[in-house]
C-alpha cells in the first residue's frame, strides 16, 4: 500500500470533528446609557416577551391606508424612519426615538425603522398572540403604539427586546447568522454552538430555545434585570453575559484574525507544534507552505489531550484545512515532516 495511503487511513480512523456553516455580516458602535422616558416605565411585571422573525415580504407597513411617517434625527445624529397608524401621533414616535436613543446602541440604530401599529394592525404583521415583531431583512419592528403594558411587560422592555433583534441582524457570527446564532461574543461566552450541537438549543425551530431570541431578551434584561423571569433554555445571563452583550454593540467581533508561525524541520526533527489561541467560536483556516521538493503535512490537535481534530496530509509541500472551533479556548497546531526537510510556514485564520 502507498505509505500516504495508510498515514491516511491511521489517522482518519481517530479523526472526529464538527461541520456546521452558513453566514452574516457585521458592524460598529457608541455609548450611551439605559433610561426609559421619565413616568413612563410601570412596576416590574410577571409576562414574557412572545415576537416573531419576519422574512421582509410579510411586512409593508407602508402601504397601509391611514399612517403617517416621519424621520427623525437622535441627538447623536442617526436618523429613524417611524410610520404609524391614525391613532398614534408624532409625539408618540418621538417618545420611542427618545427612549431608544437611550439604551445601549450603536451605527444600526441610523438604519432602524419602526412601525406604530394598532392591535388589528400588530396581529396582521406579527401572528395573533405576539406582542411584536421583527424584519432583519428590511431592518424594521412592529410594536403596539399604543405603549401600553403587555402580558405584564412595560412597552420598554419590549421595545429594547426588539431592538436586541436589530442588533444582531448588524452584527457577525461567521459562519452563523447572528440574527438566530446571536452575535460572536455572546454566542461565544453563552456556549451556543456547544448547546446546538448536543441538541439543547435550535436556532431555527421552537421560541424558548432558540439562541437569537434568547440574546434579544438577555439585550432587554441588561437594560431591565428586574422586568421579569427567564424562561429560556439557555442559563439566566449573568456578568459575563452582560459583558458579552456590551463587547457586541461597543466592540463587535468583525471578521478572523491570522497568525503566522515559522520553523525549520530535517534530521531528527520530525515535527513542530506551536499553541493557537481559539477566543471565539467559528471557523478556522490553516495553510501550511514547506520547502521545495518536501512533504510535509498539517494537523490540528486538542490543546489537553493529543486528539487529532483535524488533518491535511496530502502528498507536497502545502496543505491546508479547516475546522470549525466549538467551545475550545486554544488548539495546537503540528506540522510534520513526511520526507525532505527545510524552512516552512503556516499562516492560521481564527476568531
Amino acid at each position: 500500500m502507498d505509505p500516504h495511503s495508510t498515514k491516511a487511513a491511521l489517522v482518519l480512523a481517530c479523526l472526529t470533528g464538527l461541520v456546521l456553516a452558513i453566514s452574516a455580516s457585521a458592524a460598529a458602535a457608541s455609548t450611551r446609557g439605559a433610561s426609559p422616558p421619565v413616568g413612563e416605565f410601570p412596576a416590574p411585571g410577571t409576562g414574557h416577551v412572545r415576537d416573531t422573525i419576519l422574512s421582509g415580504a410579510e411586512a409593508g407597513s407602508a402601504a397601509l391606508a391611514g399612517t403617517s411617517a416621519q424621520t427623525f434625527t437622535t441627538g447623536d445624529g442617526y436618523t429613524i424612519s417611524v410610520r404609524w397608524d391614525a391613532q398614534y401621533s408624532a409625539a408618540v414616535a418621538q417618545q420611542v426615538v427618545d427612549f431608544l436613543e437611550s439604551i445601549s446602541h450603536g451605527p444600526e440604530l441610523g438604519r432602524l425603522d419602526i412601525y406604530l401599529a394598532s392591535n388589528s394592525h400588530l396581529t396582521r404583521y406579527c401572528g395573533a398572540g405576539a406582542l411584536a415583531c421583527f424584519d432583519p431583512t428590511i431592518e424594521e419592528m412592529v410594536i403596539a403604539g399604543a405603549l401600553q403594558p403587555q402580558d405584564g411587560l412595560s412597552p420598554w422592555f419590549v421595545i429594547t427586546h426588539e431592538y436586541g433583534h436589530q442588533v444582531a441582524t448588524n452584527r457577525s457570527n461567521g459562519p452563523w447568522p447572528a440574527i438566530s446564532w446571536g452575535p460572536k461574543k455572546w454566542a461565544t461566552q453563552e456556549r451556543v454552538c456547544e448547546g446546538v450541537r448536543d441538541g439543547r438549543f435550535d436556532p431555527y425551530l421552537g421560541y424558548w430555545n432558540n439562541p437569537g431570541e434568547a440574546f434579544a431578551e438577555a439585550f432587554a434584561f441588561r437594560h431591565f434585570p428586574s422586568e421579569t423571569r427567564w424562561l429560556w433554555t439557555l442559563p439566566h445571563p449573568d456578568s459575563g453575559s452582560y459583558a458579552a452583550i456590551d463587547r457586541d454593540v461597543y466592540e463587535p467581533w468583525v471578521k478572523n484574525g491570522g497568525e503566522t508561525f515559522a520553523g525549520s524541520l530535517g534530521g531528527a526533527d520530525p515535527k513542530d507544534r506551536f499553541e493557537v489561541q481559539t477566543p471565539y467560536d467559528g471557523r478556522l483556516t490553516a495553510k501550511l507552505s514547506g520547502p521545495s521538493r518536501a512533504d510535509f503535512d498539517l494537523y490540528l490537535l486538542g490543546a489537553k489531550r493529543a486528539r487529532i481534530l483535524s488533518r491535511s496530509a496530502h502528498s507536497g509541500r502545502r496543505e491546508t484545512l479547516t475546522y470549525t472551533i466549538c467551545g475550545r479556548g486554544s488548539l495546537r497546531a503540528e506540522v510534520y515532516r513526511y520526507s525532505g526537510g527545510g524552512h516552512y510556514e503556516l499562516t492560521v485564520s481564527r476568531p
